[in-house]
């Protein structure tokens, strides 16, 4: 058996270690992944799951970091990075790879914040793969494929009036407290004209219902 212990050579100066030393090291390897992971959880208010994955490996951390940096809000840039994952895994690629910077992918967070798009996956993937594709900005990206959600209250309140008009029963319904008939109605308005963002949809309808 071999003896592993380190025995000082008594001939050679002591090793001295400084708090300048260890501060170089410590900003050298970065932050540690159990770390990084906890100040995810209570700093930000991500779930454990999510951020367990963010903080799984250095680059998907730093890539995350860099779109909080350019002014994304925590949730949608943890969701926004679900979507890149997705498209590396069906891609088959790594992060770096699909040819995204992270002021572009703050750049959908931002048209969602701003009720621009849906706040789905699917048209996160679409947008994404656009803006990598062709070299655009989000918002140029969003409106070449025709997701930008329309926010004109006058062309929502027609299609609303229109939709009452000829569904006398569903409005009936609902004034005498079937609250199932306002979820109909949205969607009923929602099938009548393409882009229509669903939240203004609602509010107008309220209105409407008034």
């Amino acid at each position: 058996e071999h003896d592993y212990r380190y025995f000082p050579d008594p001939d050679l100066p002591p090793v001295e270690i400084d708090a300048a030393w260890l501060d170089r090291i410590k900003a050298s390897i970065g932050e540690l992944p159990a770390a990084r992971r906890k100040r995810y959880v209570e700093s930000l208010g991500l779930k454990e799951a999510d951020a367990g994955i963010l903080s799984s490996d250095r680059a998907t951390g730093d890539f995350f970091e860099a779109v909080l940096t350019a002014r994304a809000p925590a949730p949608r840039a943890s969701a926004l990075m679900e979507a890149l994952r997705e498209m590396c895994n069906d891609r088959s690629v790594g992060l770096a790879q699909l040819g995204l910077s992270p002021q572009r992918v703050a750049e959908v967070a931002d048209l969602v914040a701003q009720n621009k798009i849906a706040a789905s996956k699917e048209t996160a993937k679409s947008i994404l793969s656009a803006v990598a594709e062709k070299n655009l900005p989000a918002d140029a990206a969003a409106r070449e494929l025709g997701l930008i959600q329309l926010t004109d209250t006058a062309p929502i309140d027609a299609a609303i009036d229109a939709l009452l008009a000829d569904n006398p029963k569903s409005l009936q319904d609902y004034r005498v407290g079937k609250q199932a008939a306002f979820g109909s109605l949205i969607g009923m308005v929602m099938k009548s004209a393409k882009g229509l963002n669903p939240k203004v949809v609602q509010e107008r309808l309220k209105n409407a219902l008034k």
